[in-house]
């Protein structure tokens, strides 16, 4: 873990997260998912839309890139200052609020921070081995809490049960 102590207060917990969620995907998630990027490329080329097929290709290349590559750990530390996750920090003036959100039957066991910023989206940090208790704990002596979130987002959702 690494120690922020001298740049961004003191540390009060930490915890580690994959760089990148990976899933499970069998062979026929990658079938039906090329036959729909295919069907997205013949569609581009009837239609002449060859920028469409470029960022259709491009998706595929990334993705299958993200899928061989392994997935690093990377820090998250709550400081007296802000959060830090891997080398980005957010102090706690550019937060709105947070939700921490477990539920173990649906396997949702996750950090959300809102921004000021409304252009910011929302961030999701996996809480993987830390207690949520004191994740919530730690951070209501700098934030709000948004008590209305109680399910996770409909992206992650949608991500999770689409493995993207």
């Amino acid at each position: 873990m690494a120690n922020v102590e001298d740049d961004f207060g003191q540390d009060l917990m930490s915890w580690q997260i994959p760089e990148i969620p990976s899933y499970q995907r069998g062979p026929w998630w990658f079938l039906l998912t090329g036959l729909i990027a295919l069907g997205f490329v013949i569609y581009g080329f009837y239609s002449s839309n060859y920028l469409f097929i470029f960022i259709i290709i491009l998706i595929v290349v990334i993705a299958v890139i993200n899928h061989f590559r392994t997935s690093e750990l990377v820090d998250v530390v709550i400081t007296t200052e802000g959060i830090q996750v891997d080398t980005a920090f957010y102090d706690y003036d550019m937060i709105k609020n947070f939700s921490v959100i477990y539920k173990p039957r649906d396997q949702v066991k996750a950090l959300y921070l809102e921004f000021n910023n409304v252009i910011r989206p929302r961030l999701t940090i996996p809480l993987n081995e830390a207690n949520p208790v004191q994740v919530r704990s730690q951070l209501l002596k700098f934030l709000m809490e948004n008590l209305d979130r109680t399910d996770e987002p409909n992206t992650d959702y949608l991500s999770k049960k689409l493995k993207i």
